[in-house]
């Protein structure tokens, strides 16, 4: 019976055969069908980091431009990433950057992200979206998009490095010295040094017998100052020449203030003494200001904007009304010039009432850049403010001007100090620096994005 049974089981072998294959193939599929599906998977996560390094470039890219330009906001165009090749041939990583550049301002702007409402004063805006793949159609592979929030990064710096300092140039072409205030030949703290950031031949040119009681600085990258320097000069009380370390640091792409602009045009008659209020901006009609004999103009402490041509009379005074702060300490008078027009401070003289006594810090001239955060009263225009100071009395204060240039002439003596792009001595007066200038205002200058002070969003695949 048992044989019969063994008789009856022919053929299970083949079918033990087939249902082994069935199984196998089964498996194998499985396996492939894994294989391929990982395979995709490394393919878009290849993708995806190509994204995000185009992301990160992106703002990388963003940071160097407000670096190169702290103002600026320009989109800048979709930028072919030539090293983020990734799987396929010809898959590129690229990125698109927008800049919402707040970091000069004093009010806070519309965001474009929307991640925040608003980009803050003295904050910086950065949308980069990242692309893996084809970004001029909507074949692309992957998309990453990264906001990110800079601070600016802000060096303090004091407002007067030198008596008289040029970024390109100073030139001697009167009779005019630089000297200083109780000057000590063994005291460098009473020098009215003199310096140049440029390296070009001629860069300073004296006089026949200039006095410049202290030194003259070349710039960094100088042989020797005698490159930079032509010209005599007069060896009494001078120090001799010198090659800066390091370029003066200087403020740079002054912007005015957006103040109101004052109603109606100002104009000063024989005789008449007009008091301007800090806190607005001014419209002098383009013509002489000041009219004849007795004209005053006066400055209380505060803040100006002159968006108008400036050009004094000969004849009229400017008068600094000077108040203090809870500390006791002096609060300066800040004009701003906007740029595409003429400023000519060249009156008898700029100073407190004859009864008190007048510092050179008491008034500050600044120059600015045309970029105006008023346009209502003066559209932007290229370019940058060219000051001319003169005074046949006693003139007092600070021009810093370091985009434009500053020209002194005259007959009278001027307190303070000059900072210019091209600073020209053309009179026959002195520019007389006092030594507590070293120690007077600091400033704060721009140096691009602190990238240890970013903040990051990301958002993938939106």
């Amino acid at each position: 019976m048992l044989k019969k049974l063994f008789k009856n089981q022919k053929g299970m072998g083949i079918a033990i055969t087939i249902m082994s294959l069935v199984l196998i193939a089964i498996l194998g599929t499985a396996l492939i069908v894994r294989g391929m599906t990982l395979a995709s998977v490394i393919t878009k996560k290849n993708y995806s980091i190509t994204a995000v390094e185009a992301a990160k470039a992106g703002v990388s890219y963003a940071v160097y431009m407000v670096e190169q330009d702290p103002d600026c906001n320009t989109p800048v165009p979709n930028t072919d990433l030539k090293s983020y090749t990734v799987t396929e041939p010809k898959v590129k990583g690229y990125y698109d950057v927008q800049i919402k550049n707040n970091i000069n301002g004093t009010v806070p702007v519309p965001s474009i992200s929307g991640v925040i409402p608003n980009v803050p004063a003295g904050k910086v805006e950065i949308v980069a979206t990242g692309y893996c793949g084809y970004v001029n159609s909507t074949n692309y592979r992957s998309k990453a998009r990264v906001v990110a929030i800079g601070s600016a990064l802000l060096e303090e710096i004091p407002l007067v490095p030198n008596a008289t300092t040029g970024k390109t140039s100073i030139r001697f072409t009167g009779n005019g010295n630089v000297v200083s205030t109780g000057y000590n030949s063994s005291d460098p703290n009473t020098y009215a040094n003199i310096a140049v950031n440029s390296t070009a031949s001629g860069a300073i040119r004296t006089g026949n017998n200039t006095v410049v009681n202290g030194y003259i600085y070349g710039g960094p990258d100088a042989n020797t100052v005698d490159d930079v320097v032509t010209g005599g000069i007069n060896s009494s009380n001078y120090k001799g020449t010198l090659v800066l370390p390091a370029p003066i640091p200087l403020m740079t792409n002054i912007t005015a203030p957006s103040f109101t602009l004052y109603p109606g045009t100002i104009t000063i008659s024989n005789n008449q003494t007009i008091t301007l209020e800090p806190g607005y901006a001014y419209d002098f009609g383009g013509g002489t200001v000041g009219g004849g004999n007795d004209s005053v103009l006066v400055f209380k402490s505060g803040k100006y904007v002159i968006a108008s041509d400036f050009k004094v009379s000969s004849k009229l005074d400017i008068r600094l009304s000077i108040s203090n702060d809870a500390q006791g300490n002096p609060i300066p008078v800040e004009i701003y010039c906007e740029a595409g027009h003429t400023f000519k401070f060249t009156g008898q003289s700029i100073m407190r009432p004859s009864n008190e006594t007048t510092l050179a810090s008491d008034v500050i001239i600044y120059g600015s850049n045309g970029k105006t955060t008023n346009p209502s009263y003066n559209p932007e225009v290229s370019g940058y403010t060219d000051i001319e100071v003169s005074g046949q009395g006693d003139t007092y204060g600070i021009v810093y001007n370091p985009d434009g240039n500053v020209t002194y002439t005259g007959q009278g003596t001027m307190y303070g100090a000059i900072i210019g792009d091209n600073v020209e001595f053309k009179g026959q007066g002195n520019l007389q620096y006092p030594p507590y200038l070293n120690n007077s205002k600091k400033i704060k200058v721009n140096n691009g994005i602190d990238n240890s002070n970013i903040t990051w969003s990301w958002s993938y695949g939106y």
